[in-house]
């Protein structure tokens, strides 16, 4: 039901042949909630996409590393180092002590990739593009949420129905 290219490099001199895909086997789709996001968030997690698409791995750690800033920047200010960022979102609870560090992994996985040249595995990838969406999520929950609330009837005060 799928087209797929496969081509096979292979070298006397080197042990292993490199196997590349056309389109590349690793695919995700885009989150459906995406388009209520900012503008700025959302032509940036395109970008992110189209380089996972790519199988360009590096540039997507640098994409969500990008994201991860300007969603810091958005909520506390641009107020000093990195982990004084984190360290307010988590005094303002942004974010949980667990969920501090798990960001800051994210985050310093695109700060390898930008400056040392880090090479992730897809998995490694898949990761930070699920640490990365559950924190920009945040936009679209919060709206659902208030939503949520304002629909949802309110308990009736007195005395509660007893079960038999």
């Amino acid at each position: 039901e799928s087209v797929t290219l496969r081509e096979v490099y292979s070298h006397s001199e080197i042990d292993d042949d490199l196997v590349e895909y056309y389109p590349p086997q690793i695919s995700r789709q885009q989150p459906r909630w995406q388009d209520k996001l900012p503008y700025e968030f959302k032509d940036l997690l395109k970008e992110i996409y189209a380089a996972l698409h790519a199988d360009s791995r590096r540039l997507v750690l640098m994409g969500a590393r990008t994201l991860i800033d300007m969603f810091i920047n958005e909520e506390v200010g641009d107020i000093g180092s990195f982990t004084q960022k984190l360290d307010a979102l988590v005094q303002s609870r942004y974010l949980s002590t667990k969920n501090r560090d798990i960001l800051e992994a994210a985050h310093e996985a695109g700060h390898s990739a930008a400056h040392r040249g880090y090479m992730p595995t897809m998995d490694q990838v898949i990761q930070v593009i699920d640490i990365v969406e559950n924190l920009i999520q945040f936009y679209v929950l919060e709206d659902a949420a208030n939503e949520l609330k304002a629909s949802t009837p309110p308990r009736k005060k007195g005395r509660s129905p007893r079960t038999e």
